[in-house]
């Protein structure tokens, strides 16, 4: 069983610091400054879908979990 375990690898465990509607500012990319609303969190490949607003439209933005800063 110790062999099994093992060769499956441990499933990795994240705990998310963002949830959806959650009010972020950008800290990494081509986006860095902007400020958005958390639409969608995809806790598999550590993204999330964040609405930002660029010309008077909302438009949504994928980013990495490491890009974004939580505003409180």
């Amino acid at each position: 069983t110790m062999r099994e375990r093992l060769n499956k690898g441990v499933p990795r465990v994240r705990k998310l610091g963002f949830d959806i509607g959650d009010k972020v500012k950008i800290k990494e990319g081509p986006f860095i400054g902007f400020e958005g609303t958390i639409s969608e969190i995809d806790p598999v490949h550590e993204k999330i879908i964040v609405l930002v607003n660029i010309f008077d439209r909302q438009t949504p933005v994928e980013l990495e979990f490491d890009q974004v800063e939580k505003i409180s």
